[in-house]
């Protein structure tokens, strides 16, 4: 379910943050200034951190300074992961006769 994360009546099993690369949860603002609809204190809920939108040609070195600036706001042990899509060169599927 999407935005559940914000819906304190639903009892969640998992809490999974999604955080753009680009703009990572801790350098936005609450709504209407940011794109944030809850404090950043809340990201403590979360089981998992994903960062999306990564290149993928991310260092080491630019995971460590992304995962240490997310940490100040996450439980202990809370893992973080970073997702990139690649795309492949366009197959073709169906032939005209």
């Amino acid at each position: 379910m999407d935005d559940a994360y914000q819906q304190r009546s639903i009892d969640a099993d998992f809490n999974l943050l999604i955080s753009s690369i680009k703009r990572p949860f801790y350098d936005d603002s609450l709504f209407p200034l940011g794109r944030l609809r809850e404090f950043r204190c809340n990201a403590n809920r979360a089981d998992v951190l994903i960062f999306s939108g990564c290149d993928i040609g991310i260092t080491e070195m630019e995971k460590r300074n992304f995962e240490s600036k997310a940490k100040k706001y996450l439980k202990k042990n809370t893992p973080i992961l970073f997702s990139c899509i690649t795309y492949d060169k366009p197959k073709k599927y169906l032939e005209k006769n």
